[in-house]
C-alpha cells in the first residue's frame, strides 16, 4: 500500500523542487522562457494611448486635457450660421419628400387590404 492509498500525502523535498523550477525554464516546449522576464518587459513598457481613451471614456481613469477645441463648443460665426440654414433647408426639403412618399405608400397599402377583402367576401359568397 502506497502513501497515497493510506490517506497520506507525500511532500516533495526541497530539492526535487527546485530541479523541477529549474527544469522547467530550460524546457524546450515553453516557448515564452522566464515568464518573470515577460511580466517585467510589459510592465516597463509605455502603455497605448488608445487604452488610455477608452478607460478615460468608460471613467475607469482620467480624461486627458483636450489640445484643441471641439466643433461643438466654439462660438458660431456668420459663416457657420449660413451653412447651417442651407443644411437645415436640405434636410427639410428631404423631409418633406420622405413624408409624400410614405403618404404614397400608406394609399396603396389601404387599397391592397380594400382589394383583399372584396376578393374575401366575393370567395366567401359564391
Amino acid at each position: 500500500m502506497s502513501d497515497q492509498e493510506g490517506g497520506q500525502l507525500a511532500l516533495p523535498d526541497s530539492d526535487d523542487a527546485e530541479a523541477a523550477a529549474a527544469g522547467k525554464t530550460s524546457r524546450p516546449d515553453q516557448p515564452f522562457g522566464d515568464m518573470s522576464e515577460a511580466a517585467r518587459e510589459v510592465v516597463h513598457s509605455p502603455a497605448d494611448p488608445r487604452l488610455d481613451k477608452h478607460l478615460a471614456r468608460i471613467g475607469l481613469a482620467e480624461a486627458a486635457p483636450a489640445t484643441s477645441a471641439s466643433a461643438a463648443s466654439r462660438p458660431p460665426t456668420a459663416q457657420t450660421d449660413g451653412a447651417l440654414e442651407s443644411q437645415v433647408l436640405e434636410i427639410r426639403g428631404a423631409v418633406k419628400q420622405t413624408n409624400a412618399q410614405l403618404r404614397a405608400l400608406l394609399w396603396a397599402v389601404v387599397a391592397l387590404i380594400v382589394a383583399v377583402a372584396v376578393l374575401a367576401i366575393l370567395v366567401v359568397t359564391r
